[in-house]
């Protein structure tokens, strides 16, 4: 390898972090200025107790600290629901097969001491994936049936249920994954927990701003009043309008989809094309060290361009 090469490939790298850094950033900051949103409109937090525990308390989270690294640098979520997460063996299928396969193509197109960082890249990058795909598809069947879920509720508060019995009939009634999530909340609201801080815990859980608006409104209503069934209902005329919205959004972007795909499927083509045209037309790219080197390297970036042509579709087509 010529140190000129050696020296694009460490850019190249160094690129594909920076740019993986911005965008973990960015979704953190994001996640956090929504956060705080929902605070300041809730209910404000209650005062710790200062007991001789706290310190203990603080231990355990330092000694916590790593796994929830671990679960942000994978993409797992923080509970286990059924639905909500990839079994672990799948995980660990797929992981041991991506940190084989990049491993080894880095192996024989670039050099072995490359070898070990990418099959630890290659590896979680494709749990990451399946978690990701697996947590779309979840918050996307809580949100299908986040109206019928206020409809729910609207009729047991009007039929005059208090609010813990009204959320005790979602998760009697309800299907999967609702019912999942309000037993945990019904849990909660059991050990003392106000309803809208449950609300809120399921909002992080599941990152819907849906969950959040809902969490606000039994915020401010429980402290300033009012009618809870028709302040509930207008919260689920919204609901739907924005259930609405995020269908006609993946429809107008289905052709930015297609694109992304034709884009990343037309290197490929274009090489099995011109081998059949020409055969031997392209032997130098695999038979010589440099030919496998921009292989690798065309490769690489071939997959940066693809994950970030998926993260602006998607982050576009959000309601």
């Amino acid at each position: 390898m010529t140190p000129a090469l050696r020296v694009g490939l460490m850019g190249l790298a160094l690129v594909e972090l920076a740019a993986a850094a911005f965008v973990v950033l960015q979704i953190d900051r994001r996640t956090k200025r929504l956060n705080s949103r929902v605070e300041r409109l809730g209910a404000a937090p209650a005062q710790a107790v200062v007991t001789p525990q706290r310190a203990v308390v603080r231990r355990s989270e330092s000694a916590t600290g790593k796994r929830n690294l671990l679960r942000v640098l994978l993409n797992m979520p923080s509970h286990s629901l059924p639905g909500a997460s990839v079994p672990l063996w799948i995980s660990a299928t797929g992981a041991l097969f991506a940190a084989g396969f990049c491993g080894m193509v880095a192996s024989v197109f670039i050099s072995p001491v490359v070898a070990p960082f990418a099959a630890a890249g290659g590896a979680i990058m494709i749990v990451r994936v399946l978690h990701g795909r697996q947590q779309r598809s979840y918050a996307r069947k809580l949100l299908l049936q986040m109206p019928d879920m206020i409809e729910l509720v609207v009729s047991a508060v009007r039929a005059g249920m208090p609010l813990a019995e009204a959320l005790r009939s979602v998760a009697r009634e309800m299907p999967s994954p609702t019912r999942d999530e309000f037993a945990q909340v019904n849990n909660a609201i059991t050990l003392g927990v106000a309803p809208d801080v449950a609300i809120r815990a399921l909002h992080e859980r599941s990152g819907l701003t849906e969950y959040a608006i809902f969490s606000v409104t039994l915020a401010v209503q429980s402290r300033s009043g009012g009618r809870l069934a028709e302040t509930i209902q207008t919260l689920a005329e919204t609901t739907r309008q924005r259930v609405a919205m995020a269908g006609k959004a993946r429809a107008l972007s289905a052709e930015a989809r297609i694109s992304a795909v034709a884009l990343e499927v037309l290197p490929i083509i274009a090489g099995v094309l011109l081998s059949l045209e020409q055969p031997g037309y392209l032997t130098g790219l695999i038979s010589q060290p440099a030919g496998r080197k921009m292989m690798a390297v065309g490769a690489g970036t071939l997959t940066v361009g693809t994950l970030i042509m998926r993260w602006m579709i998607r982050w576009a087509s959000e309601p």
